[in-house]
């Protein structure tokens, strides 16, 4: 469980962070979305961290907009 907050409190940060690619960003949101769906799934922390582990690794998958994720992030002159 300790691990899982501390991998996911990164993941946050991360996501959080105005200054960072927006591509970086949503990979960490899509990190914390894989994590939280795995852990309702089978309320395992155990499973929940290596899906946040799995997804880590996997992480250079080719970025297209999904619904409910965050696709604007403040930048430009709208």
């Amino acid at each position: 469980m300790e691990t899982v907050g501390k991998l996911l409190a990164q993941q946050h940060v991360i996501f959080s962070n105005s200054q960072i690619d927006p591509d970086i960003r949503r990979a960490a949101e899509r990190a914390i979305d894989t994590t939280r769906k795995a852990f309702s799934e089978n309320e395992s922390y155990c499973q929940a961290q290596e899906v946040l582990q799995a997804y880590q690794a996997k992480c250079n998958e080719d970025f297209h907009f999904r619904d409910g994720e965050v696709n604007y992030f403040g930048r430009g002159d709208i």
